[in-house]
Formats: structure tokens, C-alpha cells, sequence
């Protein structure tokens, strides 16, 4: 592959000390004096970077969510909003909710459930739980578990 269709090969050629005054953007077809200027990507998995481009980022490494930051955002945003998306939220701010979860059930979710370092996995978990808590309070015989 040339360049042109691969985003790794032109950031390491931006990236070049070499190169980067004459970079030619194929685009627009207009040069760019790039020698100044800073690139911040980002990775969820560094390994499937080219070496030789690795070799010229600053890698820095942000830990994800604890299981306790994973629980509050749960209970205060996804559950909430899961709970919106399935009718199991009544309109008054004031009165329980249809569905519930207690602060234990969700660590479990978060610990046996979902390994990722952020939150995608817990929304789409929590989805689920709430779709099978409307589907029988419609009276649909759906299996338990996840």
C-alpha cells in the first residue's frame, strides 16, 4: 500500500523531521510546512501500531475507570438514561423507578460483566438488562441471565 490509502504510513511520514517541511497533501494537492506542528492521537491498543511509527510518539498511558467510578456513573448517567430509552422511567422526577439495580448488582456487572477500561460495554449490558425487564413487564416470557 502506498501512503496515499494508509493513515499510518502518512503519519510517519509527517512525523519524519526529513519529510515533514515538504509534506504534500494529496487531498488538496497543496504543500503543508508541518515542522511545528503537534499530533496527539489516540489508541485503545498501542500493539497494533506500526513500530517504526510507535517509535516516534510519546506514548502515555491513562488508566481506566475504577470499579467504584464505574458503579457511580452507572447509577448516576447510563441506568438513567437505559431506563429513558425503555419506558422504565416514570416522568415524575420524584417517584422510583420501574427498574432498579442495587449498588452490588451493578459492581458485579462491572467486575464479571465487562473488562473493558471505560464504559461501552457497562451501557450496552445495561441496555440488555433493561430490555428484558420491559419485554416481561409486557407479559413476554424472555430467559433470565445476560
Amino acid at each position: 500500500q502506498n501512503s496515499m490509502f494508509n493513515p499510518q504510513a502518512t503519519l510517519l511520514e509527517i512525523l519524519d523531521p526529513e519529510q515533514n517541511t515538504t509534506f504534500k497533501d494529496h487531498y488538496l494537492n497543496t504543500p503543508f510546512d508541518l515542522s511545528n506542528a503537534i499530533f496527539i492521537c489516540t489508541a485503545n491498543d498501542t500493539s497494533t501500531i506500526d513500530r517504526p511509527l510507535l517509535d516516534r510518539m510519546e506514548v502515555i498511558d491513562l488508566s481506566g475507570y475504577t470499579v467504584e467510578e464505574k458503579v457511580a456513573i452507572s447509577r448516576s448517567h447510563l441506568l438513567p438514561k437505559q431506563r429513558k430509552l425503555h419506558a422504565l422511567e416514570k416522568e415524575e422526577s420524584d417517584v422510583k423507578p420501574i427498574l432498579d439495580l442495587t449498588n452490588d448488582a451493578l459492581e458485579a456487572l462491572v467486575t464479571r460483566w465487562t473488562a473493558e477500561s471505560g464504559v461501552r460495554s457497562l451501557e450496552r449490558h445495561l441496555a440488555q438488562i433493561c430490555r428484558w425487564a420491559a419485554l416481561r413487564l409486557q407479559g413476554v416470557d424472555v430467559p433470565t441471565g445476560l
